[in-house]
Protein backbone atom coordinates (compact mmCIF):
# COMPACT_ATOMS: atom_id res chain seq x y z
CA UNK A 1 0.00 0.00 0.00
CA UNK A 2 2.82 2.39 0.85
CA UNK A 3 4.52 1.68 -2.52
CA UNK A 4 1.28 2.44 -4.35
CA UNK A 5 0.82 5.71 -2.45
CA UNK A 6 4.42 6.70 -3.13
CA UNK A 7 4.10 5.93 -6.84
CA UNK A 8 0.81 7.87 -7.04
CA UNK A 9 2.57 10.89 -5.54
CA UNK A 10 5.44 10.89 -8.00
CA UNK A 11 3.31 10.04 -11.04
CA UNK A 12 1.01 12.91 -10.03
CA UNK A 13 3.98 15.26 -9.72
CA UNK A 14 5.28 14.22 -13.17
CA UNK A 15 1.78 14.62 -14.66
CA UNK A 16 1.54 18.12 -13.16
CA UNK A 17 4.90 19.09 -14.66
CA UNK A 18 3.90 17.70 -18.06
CA UNK A 19 0.50 19.42 -18.00
CA UNK A 20 2.10 22.72 -16.95
CA UNK A 21 4.63 22.57 -19.80
CA UNK A 22 1.90 21.62 -22.30
CA UNK A 23 -0.35 24.41 -21.06
CA UNK A 24 2.37 27.07 -21.32
CA UNK A 25 3.58 25.81 -24.69
CA UNK A 26 0.07 25.66 -26.11
CA UNK A 27 -0.37 29.42 -25.74
CA UNK A 28 2.05 30.12 -28.60
CA UNK A 29 1.86 27.04 -30.76
CA UNK A 30 -0.38 24.22 -31.91
CA UNK A 31 0.80 20.62 -31.98
CA UNK A 32 -1.46 17.79 -32.99
CA UNK A 33 -2.47 14.90 -35.19
CA UNK A 34 -5.06 14.90 -37.95
CA UNK A 35 -6.79 11.80 -39.28
CA UNK A 36 -9.73 11.44 -41.70
CA UNK A 37 -12.46 13.52 -40.05
CA UNK A 38 -10.86 14.21 -36.65
CA UNK A 39 -7.95 16.35 -35.50
CA UNK A 40 -6.63 16.27 -31.94
CA UNK A 41 -4.21 18.96 -30.80
CA UNK A 42 -2.91 21.22 -28.08
CA UNK A 43 -3.51 24.86 -28.92
CA UNK A 44 -4.64 28.13 -27.31
CA UNK A 45 -3.86 26.68 -23.85
CA UNK A 46 -6.39 23.91 -24.49
CA UNK A 47 -6.77 20.32 -25.54
CA UNK A 48 -8.77 20.58 -28.78
CA UNK A 49 -10.76 18.02 -30.75
CA UNK A 50 -11.91 19.12 -34.20
CA UNK A 51 -14.57 17.19 -36.10
CA UNK A 52 -14.73 17.74 -39.87
CA UNK A 53 -17.77 16.89 -42.02
CA UNK A 54 -15.71 15.36 -44.84
CA UNK A 55 -12.51 13.39 -44.94
CA UNK A 56 -9.49 15.68 -45.08
CA UNK A 57 -6.63 15.15 -47.53
CA UNK A 58 -4.20 16.13 -44.76
CA UNK A 59 -3.15 13.28 -42.46
CA UNK A 60 -0.46 13.05 -39.81
CA UNK A 61 1.30 15.28 -37.33
CA UNK A 62 1.33 19.05 -37.59
CA UNK A 63 2.84 21.96 -35.70
CA UNK A 64 2.13 25.66 -36.06
CA UNK A 65 4.03 28.43 -34.30
CA UNK A 66 1.49 31.20 -34.03
CA UNK A 67 -0.34 32.84 -31.12
CA UNK A 68 -4.10 32.39 -31.12
CA UNK A 69 -7.01 33.60 -29.04
CA UNK A 70 -6.96 31.86 -25.65
CA UNK A 71 -9.99 30.09 -24.16
CA UNK A 72 -10.11 29.94 -20.36
CA UNK A 73 -13.32 27.92 -20.07
CA UNK A 74 -14.50 24.81 -21.94
CA UNK A 75 -15.96 25.82 -25.27
CA UNK A 76 -17.67 24.32 -28.33
CA UNK A 77 -17.40 26.26 -31.58
CA UNK A 78 -19.38 25.32 -34.69
CA UNK A 79 -18.23 26.32 -38.17
CA UNK A 80 -15.94 29.23 -37.42
CA UNK A 81 -12.54 28.07 -38.62
CA UNK A 82 -11.99 25.68 -41.54
CA UNK A 83 -15.41 24.73 -42.88
CA UNK A 84 -19.03 25.64 -42.29
CA UNK A 85 -19.93 22.37 -40.56
CA UNK A 86 -16.73 21.94 -38.56
CA UNK A 87 -17.05 21.50 -34.78
CA UNK A 88 -14.22 22.34 -32.35
CA UNK A 89 -14.25 21.25 -28.71
CA UNK A 90 -11.82 23.07 -26.38
CA UNK A 91 -10.88 21.88 -22.87
CA UNK A 92 -8.48 24.31 -21.12
CA UNK A 93 -5.44 22.50 -19.71
CA UNK A 94 -5.59 24.40 -16.43
CA UNK A 95 -8.61 22.30 -15.40
CA UNK A 96 -6.88 18.87 -15.45
CA UNK A 97 -3.75 20.57 -14.05
CA UNK A 98 -5.80 21.83 -11.09
CA UNK A 99 -7.45 18.43 -10.51
CA UNK A 100 -4.20 16.45 -10.70
CA UNK A 101 -2.36 19.13 -8.68
CA UNK A 102 -4.84 19.05 -5.80
CA UNK A 103 -4.83 15.23 -5.75
CA UNK A 104 -1.02 15.22 -5.73
CA UNK A 105 -0.83 17.77 -2.91
CA UNK A 106 -3.29 15.70 -0.87
CA UNK A 107 -1.24 12.54 -1.52
CA UNK A 108 1.94 14.28 -0.32
CA UNK A 109 0.15 15.71 2.72
CA UNK A 110 -1.39 12.35 3.65
CA UNK A 111 1.95 10.53 3.48
CA UNK A 112 3.84 12.78 5.89
CA UNK A 113 5.80 11.17 8.70
CA UNK A 114 5.21 12.05 12.34
CA UNK A 115 7.86 12.30 15.04
CA UNK A 116 8.74 9.37 17.36
CA UNK A 117 6.55 10.69 20.20
CA UNK A 118 3.46 10.99 17.99
CA UNK A 119 0.94 8.41 16.83
CA UNK A 120 1.99 7.30 13.35
CA UNK A 121 -1.65 6.99 12.27
CA UNK A 122 -3.25 10.28 13.34
CA UNK A 123 -0.30 12.41 14.59
CA UNK A 124 -1.61 12.72 18.15
CA UNK A 125 1.08 13.83 20.63
CA UNK A 126 1.75 10.78 22.85
CA UNK A 127 4.40 12.49 24.99
CA UNK A 128 3.84 11.26 28.54
CA UNK A 129 1.02 8.89 27.58
CA UNK A 130 0.83 5.76 29.71
CA UNK A 131 -1.55 3.72 27.54
CA UNK A 132 -0.71 1.06 24.98
CA UNK A 133 -3.18 2.57 22.50
CA UNK A 134 -3.51 6.06 21.12
CA UNK A 135 -6.34 7.85 22.97
CA UNK A 136 -7.29 9.67 19.75
CA UNK A 137 -7.60 6.84 17.17
CA UNK A 138 -7.06 3.62 19.15
CA UNK A 139 -3.94 2.55 17.21
CA UNK A 140 -1.50 0.42 19.22
CA UNK A 141 1.98 1.83 19.59
CA UNK A 142 5.23 1.19 21.37
CA UNK A 143 6.77 3.87 23.50
CA UNK A 144 10.08 5.17 22.13
CA UNK A 145 13.23 4.40 24.12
Amino acid sequence: MKFRRRSVKWVGLAACALLLCAWIGAFWSALGYQANTVAVNLSVGCFEISLFPKSSPKHGWFAVWQPYETYWLPKIIHGRFNAARTTHLFMPLWIPLLIVGVATILAFKHDRQFGPDHCQTCGYDLHGAEHEKCPECGNEYTTPI
